[in-house]
């Protein structure tokens, strides 16, 4: 079973602090074409559906396109210099991320939480892609680097010059360092890919009935 999880965690992209530079390019640019796609459905007046595991957790069908579409929704509506995700400053950020999904999905009040903590995960990933890509040399010290063009629709010119110096302060490498020797200790450590655990485990199930009905 574990084995099985592995590979195909492996095969998906991921978006957290630990994810490749190119896997986490590829969320980006999904998260995009996503966007203009559920664009499209609500100016025909269609919203999606979206389905939950027994233990509360984001599957498919629309699963992907959901999260997808928030780590889009963060990137626009929450500045990357973000340090504390529960700051009263980002409830007005949050709210409008809340909306945005209300508008283009059914989905029930109760899973506000849900989608606002999934919201900060994306934000964390975007912002430690940021980092190891344009801000550290190959032996991983800092480097100073230009705004990304690429990424200037979404981040200001102020914007970045305020993250670049954060990152430069000598306080933040000393927690960031702390939190890094505590991640690579995890309690209980697995790996899994930007679908999450439930539907990871949802995909496994229909590989298995896959197989069981090639073998009849």
């Amino acid at each position: 079973m574990r084995e099985m999880e592995d590979k195909m965690a492996n095969q998906d992209d991921t978006h957290d602090a630990s994810g490749s530079r190119n896997n986490v390019e590829k969320e980006i640019k999904r998260g995009l074409t996503v966007m203009k796609s559920i664009i499209r459905a609500r100016d025909k007046g269609e919203k999606f559906e979206v389905h939950w595991s027994a233990e509360d957790q984001l599957i498919e069908p629309n699963g992907s396109m959901l999260a997808s579409y928030i780590g889009s929704l963060v990137r626009q509506h929450i500045p990357i210099t973000c340090d504390n995700w529960r700051s009263p400053e980002l409830k007005v950020g949050k709210e409008k991320i809340w909306s945005e999904i209300q508008r283009s999905f059914h989905i029930d009040e109760s899973r506000q939480k849900y989608c606002i903590q999934l919201a900060g995960k994306r934000l964390r990933g975007f912002r430690s892609f940021l980092s190891n890509k344009f801000l550290k040399d190959e032996e991983g010290n800092f480097v100073e680097a230009e705004r990304p063009m690429k990424y200037a629709e979404i981040i200001s010119a102020e914007e970045w010059d305020n993250f670049v110096a954060k990152r430069r302060n000598e306080k933040f490498h000393e927690v960031r360092d702390k939190n890094q020797k505590r991640a690579s200790k995890p309690a209980y450590p697995y790996k899994k890919g930007r679908t999450g655990y439930a539907r990871l485990q949802q995909r496994i199930s229909e590989f298995r009935c896959s197989t069981l009905s090639h073998d009849i």
